[in-house]
């Protein structure tokens, strides 16, 4: 790959990792990019509106990304299908919903609808999480080959994200075949404390896990009651969205 173009592309990925943007000494340093160099790539960047500065001098996103971003997305034939089954779980639970798709070692938000109560916790679309330390992330895990998943564990370094994170290789294997068992994936405070979600697997037409839909609550409201309201409405939500792909239960 082109040195210009592999750097634009880690700008373009750390940038996108700061809600409230970053300066230039601080991608520079992060990326060990030399600042004269940066600045011209940068400068390219915001012109074409890949990136935008702020009055701080820090840069964000900009609304090219999203342009593409929402382009990619509309030709998603799942994207589509997972809006009206995505408001009936919110419907149901009156808990934020999502559907969430693998990226390499990650899974990336694609679709949202958030509760509209006081107290909730809201989806980010396009925002990237470890598969290992969420339900949505976890429920893909679970279904993958013994081949793939032993090669993603051998590439993984599970890191403690909160002290609830599963960082032991083996403790991770038998939570995921217990998910394999019961179509549920839990993360009890394992990306963020005071948040529990459960997740459950969407098949393609191949009778693969292809996405995952999730539901997040505030642990103070998680009871025995909520739960299995959380766990029912989401089996169903994961059939209906498999049907439409195309896979017969």
């Amino acid at each position: 790959m082109v040195k210009s173009a592999s750097r634009v592309m880690e700008i373009l990925k750390i940038v996108s990792t700061s809600r409230e943007g970053l300066k230039h000494s601080e991608i520079s340093q992060a990326l060990g990019i030399p600042k004269g160099s940066l600045t011209f790539l940068l400068a390219d960047l915001t012109s074409e509106e890949f990136l935008v500065i702020e009055n701080d001098g820090r840069y964000k996103i900009g609304p090219q990304i999203l342009f593409l971003a929402n382009r990619y997305l509309a030709s998603l034939d799942i994207i589509n299908f997972s809006e009206p089954i995505l408001k009936e779980l919110v419907a149901k639970t009156n808990e934020s919903s999502a559907l969430a798709v693998p990226k390499g070692k990650d899974v990336v938000v694609v679709a949202k609808q958030n509760a509209f109560q006081q107290l909730k916790l809201e989806f980010d679309i396009g925002v990237f999480f470890p598969l290992y330390a969420t339900a949505m992330g976890k429920v893909i895990l679970a279904y993958l080959t013994d081949e793939k998943l032993k090669h993603y564990l051998s590439t993984v370094k599970l890191v403690p994200i909160t002290q609830n994170t599963i960082v032991d290789p083996q403790r991770l294997l038998k939570e995921l075949k217990k998910i394999r068992e019961n179509s549920i994936a839990y993360s009890l405070e394992e990306q963020f404390e005071g948040r529990i979600a459960l997740a459950a697997p969407v098949f393609n037409n191949k009778g693969e896990v292809t996405a995952s839909l999730t539901q997040q609550i505030p642990t103070v409201r998680f009871t025995p009651e909520k739960e299995q309201l959380l766990k029912s409405a989401l089996l169903e939500a994961s059939k209906n969205l498999s049907n439409k792909l195309g896979f017969i239960y």
